[in-house]
């Protein structure tokens, strides 16, 4: 049974491993090397930073929290959230990352979205990956999705991704999807909840409330 704290995904074809332990995924990227810090996060920064962040900015009340304490965060806090194996943690991480911003976070942000060890978080990786707008940001979103839309079995954050590319193509001036979009109406073929202009649309709200937020800082 997965541990609440801990939703460990599984591709059916995973190492059976404790749920206190980093998983380990047979994949093309299980082997990709990121921080793993097995004891719990210390309380104080669970209190003040997960706590009040983990359900990501969908809230006015998280945002203004956000904004009046983002401040006081770095780097080190960013990836030191990151490096912990709860979803809730690196979800804050990432935006942290994102927003403080942390561009020397961008490879273990792009590795964590390539491993997709935990549910959840996988959202907040293209957030960060999103606000970072490199070319390594993009090379992440489509080596992810160049995989997991082949994996029609997996229901993990490939519309994300897709609205992340589709947000950096009109940033960059790029046209990047375009080259997904037939592995992408294969892999939703029986998923009809699957919209992609929902996701762009939800993807695209949400990158202008974090918008917002870096410019008031």
């Amino acid at each position: 049974m997965r541990n609440a704290t801990l939703p460990v995904r599984s591709s059916g074809t995973s190492v059976p491993s404790p749920s206190w332990t980093c998983p380990v995924t047979i994949s093309p990227f299980a082997e990709l090397d990121v921080p793993c810090h097995q004891a719990p996060l210390e309380i104080s920064l669970r209190e003040r930073w997960v706590v009040p962040l983990y359900f990501g900015l969908h809230s006015e009340t998280a945002r203004e929290y956000l904004a009046a304490n983002l401040s006081d965060a770095d780097g080190h806090l960013a990836s030191h959230l990151l490096a912990h194996v709860d979803w809730r943690s690196r979800t804050v991480g990432a935006h942290l990352a994102a927003l403080i911003p942390c561009p020397q976070l961008e490879s273990q942000i792009g590795r964590l979205l390539l491993r997709s060890d935990l549910c959840y978080a996988g959202f907040a990786y293209c957030v960060a990956l999103a606000r970072f707008a490199s070319d390594e940001a993009v090379d992440y979103l489509e080596r992810y999705l160049h995989y997991y839309l082949g994996q029609p079995q997996l229901y993990f954050d490939q519309q994300h991704a897709m609205a992340a590319l589709a947000y950096l193509d009109r940033q960059r001036q790029e046209q990047r999807l375009t080259s997904h979009l037939p592995a992408w109406h294969a892999f939703i073929a029986d998923k009809q909840s699957w919209q992609l202009d929902t996701a762009c649309e939800h993807f695209d709200n949400y990158m202008a409330h974090l918008t917002r937020l870096g410019d008031r800082q």
